[in-house]
């Protein structure tokens, strides 16, 4: 092949080259376009008036519960607000809601703030009592973990306590229990020092590898 000849099949290769990029760019790039467009624009909101109360949680359902000034616990649902009293006690504060309706809150009585859970109909007072209105959750299970006394979290399942360990704390709050019965919350004090934000997961001390996870995160905090 000829000096000339080679020049124009080098050239020729270059120019198929150049396509071959032109055509891959052109692939990412409508690649790109169609995940975005897959995505969709970002939602838009309407806003519902649900009445002068202090929400504090919404399940699933888009079911709201909290409290009025007064202290009554507030239930909206389907565009309607149903007050739902004082839960036997003076004042009641409602925390928490499942996906079931349950409620779960503080009130206070006779003996000094008490934890409740409203079911169906019926407020169950599990007492416990504390000495502040500390907001906390129910999973769907409608267990219940928050603090008992000056400070000491718990675990409330199937109408039984289970206390929870402060690793050398002087002082902790459960805030949320999840379905898989993982709590988060916090611990102060002791040789803690600062508070500190902990999560308790659950695991069974017949499970050697359990127990190794438990070690491991006892060891973490």
């Amino acid at each position: 092949m000829t000096t000339s000849g080679l020049r124009a099949h080098s050239s020729r290769l270059r120019h198929i080259a150049c396509l071959l990029l032109t055509a891959s760019c052109i692939a990412v790039i409508l690649g790109l376009a169609s995940d975005l467009g897959a995505q969709g624009p970002a939602p838009q909101y309407s806003v519902t008036d649900l009445g002068a109360f202090n929400p504090q949680a919404i399940n699933s359902s888009g079911t709201v519960v909290g409290y009025s000034d007064a202290g009554h616990v507030l239930f909206w649902s389907q565009g309607v607000l149903t007050d739902l009293g004082t839960m036997g006690g003076n004042f009641a504060v409602a925390s928490g809601i499942n996906n079931s309706g349950q409620i779960a809150g503080t009130m206070s009585t006779s003996n000094g703030i008490e934890h409740f859970i409203f079911t169906s109909g019926s407020a169950l007072n599990i007492g416990a009592a504390t000495d502040n209105f500390y907001s906390y959750g129910i999973n769907n299970f409608g267990d219940v973990a928050n603090t008992i006394g000056g400070g000491t979290p718990f675990l409330y399942s199937n109408g039984s306590f289970q206390y929870l360990p402060m690793p050398g704390c002087a002082q902790g709050i459960a805030a949320d229990v999840n379905d898989s019965h993982a709590i988060t919350g916090s611990v102060i004090g002791g040789n803690c020092g600062h508070q500190s934000a902990v999560r308790y997961c659950p695991f069974r001390l017949d499970a050697p590898a359990a127990r190794n996870r438990g070690r491991s995160m006892r060891e973490d905090r």
